[in-house]
């Protein structure tokens, strides 16, 4: 099978939530991570080809107890039910640079433990 993935990616368990046009917020789970993106596991669909906002609970790299609220934009790039869940993938944008160099440094740290197992 050919890898048509840009950036690595790496299992995360981070909570997500993306905020419809309507207001609701859809909490989700994030499944794994790339620096550009997110598999989000959610009990509802999302359009295709839609920009959301979209704010990740992600653990600080040095207190893994403190969660660091990110907020930014997400591009909806596929969607898959799988169960009674669905698997949606989808890009971030907009993310402030502190926010996007913490989840940079979590791929990356998560990634060169993997390859040390």
């Amino acid at each position: 099978m050919i890898e048509l993935r840009k950036a690595p990616r790496v299992n995360v368990t981070w909570r997500a939530g993306v905020k419809l046009k309507d207001g609701r917020l859809i909490v989700c789970n994030a499944v794994n991570s790339s620096k550009n993106g997110l598999l989000l596991e959610c009990a509802q669909g999302l359009s295709l080809d839609v920009t959301y906002p979209l704010i990740i609970e992600i653990p600080s790299l040095a207190n893994r107890a403190e969660l660091i609220h990110v907020s930014c934009q997400c591009e909806v790039k596929h969607v898959v039910l799988k169960g009674e869940n669905y698997r949606i993938g989808i890009a971030l944008s907009g993310l402030p640079s502190n926010d996007g160099e913490l989840i940079s440094a979590w791929v990356s740290m998560t990634s060169q433990n993997m390859s040390v197992v």
